[in-house]
């Protein structure tokens, strides 16, 4: 189960949540409903480590997450492998704040 503790994310002066506290079922499907703008794919983002939380703690994150995005990623005429190293450089350029 992953469990979320006291969890905190701000951009500038836009708090996006604070305290949130959640427990997520494993081998179960799971549904995260709420108004638009109101952090659900901030909180997905912070648990597959795209993004960093200001406070609280995520445990139990397990090494197999899927996860399909809302808009297209994919590079037309590549092979799904060479899609996912894209995104996984991508990723790591990201952290290391060399965007392209």
């Amino acid at each position: 189960m992953i469990k979320i503790q006291n969890l905190a994310k701000s951009f500038g002066d836009v708090k996006v949540f604070e305290n949130l506290n959640l427990d997520i079922a494993e081998n179960q499907v799971n549904c995260i409903m709420a108004r638009s703008g109101a952090g659900k794919s901030t909180l997905i983002n912070i648990i597959l480590g795209f993004l960093k939380q200001d406070s609280g703690e995520i445990l139990n994150i397990p090494s197999n997450i899927s996860v399909v995005f809302q808009e297209d990623r994919l590079v037309e005429n590549v092979s799904c492998l060479k899609n996912i190293i894209i995104q996984m450089v991508r990723k790591k350029a990201k952290r290391h704040k060399n965007y392209f």
